[in-house]
């Protein structure tokens, strides 16, 4: 994705490769710090947590650049204030280059937390939409820019990756947070459906309809 400027002159939307996957994933971490889902997962992990998020994020982010998925951010005077991952439902071969990632991480994570994330993607499976659609993996804006628009900007990208393909239904998510449901409700979002991963955890599943451009 090349830098494309938008509202305001000196913000603009990047795509992100491995020239930038530190950076991207010290905003991530920085965002989710207080998140209940990676908080969980990473539960068996608390001497060494920023680390486990930190691998976390950099295996998410380093998924989608193999893959060639959208992953993009806003660039303020040469700094990333925040981070969209996005995807399409389907189905797309997983390159040989992330092999040695997969096995790294689930070692690392060990059989507990890695079990928690197979009943977290057991649950979204069980709520993600049948018809084509885009998934939105990851939203966040690292706190020194929170409340400042960087999160409507990523939003408003998103949803112009959507409306531009021919076959998206929409864009689904889930957060872990009631705030952010009334958030997405303001941006169009409607609430599918609420779980509890392991009687613990609470997640809202939303789904925005994609409207077309003509």
């Amino acid at each position: 994705m090349d830098k494309k400027i938008i509202n305001n002159p000196d913000k603009t939307v990047t795509g992100i490769s491995k020239d930038t996957l530190d950076e991207s994933v010290e905003v991530l971490v920085r965002a989710f710090e207080d998140d209940p889902i990676i908080n969980y997962f990473l539960s068996d992990h608390e001497s060494n947590y920023m680390e486990g998020a930190r691998r976390i994020f950099k295996y998410q982010c380093l998924m989608y650049i193999e893959m060639d998925l959208p992953i993009f951010g806003i660039l303020q005077n040469s700094r990333i204030t925040g981070i969209a991952c996005l995807s399409v439902s389907e189905n797309k071969k997983r390159p040989d280059s992330l092999i040695e990632a997969d096995k790294e991480f689930e070692e690392f994570m060990g059989l507990l937390s890695f079990g928690r994330i197979k009943r977290y993607m057991s649950l979204k499976k069980k709520h993600t939409p049948d018809e084509l659609h885009h998934y939105l993996a990851a939203l966040g804006v690292h706190p020194d820019f929170q409340e400042q628009g960087f999160g409507r900007l990523l939003l408003d990208e998103v949803q112009r990756i959507t409306e531009n393909h021919q076959e998206s239904t929409g864009i689904f998510l889930e957060t872990a947070k009631m705030k952010n449901v009334e958030m997405y409700r303001y941006f169009g979002y409607n609430l599918l459906a609420t779980e509890k991963l392991d009687g613990i955890v609470d997640l809202w599943y939303m789904f925005r309809p994609v409207r077309k451009n003509d």
